[in-house]
């Protein structure tokens, strides 16, 4: 069996959900400063080869992240949003809410932006306790066959450990429990945006966090295609102010959101809203 090599950040049954006939969504993109936009299919976008790969470790241990994450969070996930997209949110169990809840925790976690941030920081984090650990080492070492330093019997003993202690974290923050049952618990809602005057879009940073999920205002929201939008909030009674808004308001409020908060790539329907996205894709420095 082929490894997963190709490891998508944005997961393929979540992109889909903008195809058009054509089985491809419209993908927008700075390239030399200048927004570029083509058809491309979910299966060949927001992906990056060996993304969450672990080193020096076995050719079975090696794709475990990549595993866990299309095992554990994308396929449960994927059965969710296609029962909140055809039966609705009063249909969903605590169970499903908890796996819809987990997919939108790891959605801010999984970019290659943040996974090089964890991987940097795991290391960093690891070779600051090797050096600490020295003297302990030292007086503990009963001959030369050891090595001389704490840093190269880590490295002989357990290869791979600075470099994969980071991203090795990535599921247990991903299924911290108390986040997972807070925003289970949090008010649901879809609000269908048929009406609007244009897309929601969607992009390589696609749910929007007002706040931090613990906030009382902490509005939750992710597009659940072009014209569906999810939203959790901590107080009921957000949904009414939000609702009380124009569909073109709601629309554009969040599309400035998902749009700005891009790393590189935006996803639509189609190519109508160009104008907008190249006004609001940061450029890249």
């Amino acid at each position: 069996m082929n490894k997963p090599i190709d490891h998508h950040y944005v997961p393929r049954f979540y992109l889909s959900k903008w195809c058009g006939a054509d089985n491809k969504i419209q993908y927008f993109r700075r390239i030399n400063n200048q927004l570029i936009s083509s058809r491309i299919s979910p299966k060949n976008t927001a992906f990056e080869p060996n993304l969450y790969s672990l080193e020096h470790v076995s050719s079975e241990e090696e794709q475990i992240i990549e595993k866990f994450l299309n095992e554990n969070i994308d396929s449960p996930a994927s059965r969710v949003l296609d029962k909140m997209i055809t039966g609705g949110i009063e249909k969903l169990s605590i169970e499903e809410r908890k796996s819809f809840g987990k997919f939108l925790i790891s959605l801010r976690y999984r970019g290659p932006k943040s996974v090089s941030d964890i991987r940097s920081d795991g290391f960093d984090e690891v070779m600051k306790m090797l050096v600490d650990g020295q003297e302990e080492y030292e007086a503990l070492r009963t001959s030369d066959e050891y090595p001389t330093t704490f840093k190269e019997f880590a490295e002989q003993t357990h290869p791979g450990l600075a470099q994969n202690f980071g991203i090795e974290q990535l599921s247990s923050w991903m299924c911290d429990s108390g986040n997972i049952d807070h925003i289970a618990k949090m008010h649901w809602w879809v609000a269908e945006i048929g009406d609007a005057g244009f897309d929601l879009l969607t992009s390589d940073h696609p749910s929007v966090y007002t706040l931090g999920v613990g906030h009382p205002r902490c509005i939750i929201a992710l597009a659940l295609g072009p014209d569906k939008i999810f939203f959790a909030s901590n107080n009921p009674a957000i949904e009414d102010q939000i609702m009380r808004c124009s569909y073109n308001k709601i629309v554009k409020h969040f599309n400035t959101s998902v749009v700005s908060q891009a790393f590189d790539k935006v996803y639509a329907k189609d190519e109508k809203q160009y104008r907008f996205i190249k006004n609001r894709l940061k450029k890249l420095i």
